[in-house]
């Protein structure tokens, strides 16, 4: 089965999002045992090599209507005046009446064409976005190709997007049933599905989110300033991952503690506070220096839903204090830190907030044992997970 071809659809491969993240990291490790291609969009804006890896990378224009209405996220065009608001409505009734599961559903044609030129034995598909799945079985009902749906967040039940419906749910599971085998990141999301939708559950196999060892590892790095510097890097979202409470408790912390915040947020998170500083996104390598000049890592858990943050992988490889932030006292992330002693808990209210701000230097104060292997995080081990996935779909 070494020989056998595989393409992966990944439509943001080029763009550090967590699922392109994993695909570029999966694909690194898959090389020498597949002939790899990847399928994906450009937004046209760069030139870009055709390959990263020894993979061959397929680019595909996005559709005028992706490129200018339904897709701009992407595209990153951005009209101005009048014609912003003309295009933002359009867009909204465009989704709402024609395009399901999600905009990506206008580049099934081209995406068809190209793996009918390809002719993979295997496709994986990259979900979100869930019409990737969708494009994958157009192919396989045309050669009998094994397909495989590498799956981050559910599609009906995604507690970041909050917009349940019976449609989506069908749509789903019909989906997953007609998929070969089906990989997600946490028993959680395999339960559910095995639950919601009948799936059973030696279809479905569990590769957490992994790590790049090469840039993500403990250096030391000299300081400067004598307040103890906090970093988060990542998405927050209202009722879900929301940062206000802690910020506002970090006022009264302004001589004591500086806080560097990265990421795309919403105006309602980014308040101005003198300890509080907001940054855009950076690279993975940038980040990992960021990581290691700070003195504690931060992490906000989701309030509740199955899916889980890859973030926390990232911060046990680093091994250094991380001040944990939950509600949910079950979530998947809080089960997988809470066997190490350097994690540092603070229930999201405001009276734990409180109280654990008050106690954090002196736990920080603690020798801490760090002694465990970090190469369990990383995608080199994920990656061996896949290849055994890949090598059984024809036993």
């Amino acid at each position: 089965m070494m020989s056998e071809k595989l393409t992966i659809l990944s439509p943001r491969y080029d763009f550090p999002s967590p699922r392109s993240i994993r695909t570029n990291n999966i694909v690194k490790h898959l090389i020498n045992d597949f002939p790899v291609s990847v399928i994906c969009f450009t937004n046209g804006e760069n030139e870009l090599a055709n390959t990263k890896f020894g993979e061959s990378i397929y680019r595909l224009p996005l559709t005028t209507l992706s490129k200018y209405i339904t897709n701009r996220t992407f595209s990153g065009y951005k009209p101005w005046g009048g014609l912003k608001y003309l295009l933002g409505a359009l867009n909204l009734v465009i989704k709402k009446v024609f395009l399901f599961p999600d905009e990506w559903i206008l580049e099934s044609e081209k995406t068809l064409k190209t793996l009918l030129n390809i002719e993979p034995d295997i496709v994986i598909a990259s979900m979100h976005p869930f019409s990737m799945g969708e494009m994958a079985l157009s192919y396989k009902k045309q050669t009998n190709a094994k397909v495989v749906f590498d799956i981050g967040d559910p599609l009906a039940f995604n507690a970041a997007v909050r917009n349940y419906s019976r449609r989506k749910a069908s749509y789903e599971k019909e989906l997953l049933h007609k998929a070969d085998h089906l990989i997600v990141t946490n028993e959680q999301t395999k339960a559910h599905y095995v639950k919601q939708y009948g799936l059973a559950g030696e279809k479905i196999s569990i590769i957490p989110q992994g790590i790049d060892l090469d840039t993500f590892q403990n250096t030391e790095v000299s300081k400067t300033d004598s307040k103890l510097s906090m970093i988060y890097a990542g998405a927050f979202y209202p009722e879900l991952r929301d940062p206000r409470l802690f910020f506002e408790e970090l006022k009264n912390y302004e001589d004591q503690f500086n806080i560097e915040v990265y990421g795309k947020h919403l105006s309602m998170f980014r308040v101005k506070q003198k300890n509080i500083s907001f940054y855009g996104r950076i690279s993975q390598q940038e980040l990992s220096g960021k990581y290691n000049a700070s003195d504690v890592l931060l992490f906000f858990d989701n309030k509740e839903g199955i899916q889980s943050s890859g973030k926390i992988f990232e911060l046990l490889a680093l091994k250094k204090p991380v001040v944990f932030i939950y509600d949910n006292e079950d979530s998947y992330a809080k089960e997988i830190a809470s066997s190490y002693e350097h994690i540092f808990f603070i229930k999201n209210n405001k009276g734990d907030i409180k109280r654990g701000l008050k106690e954090l230097m002196s736990f920080l104060k603690q020798d801490f044992n760090m002694s465990y292997d970090i190469n369990q995080f990383s995608w080199s081990v994920k990656a061996d997970q896949f290849k055994q996935i890949l090598n059984g779909l024809g036993k």
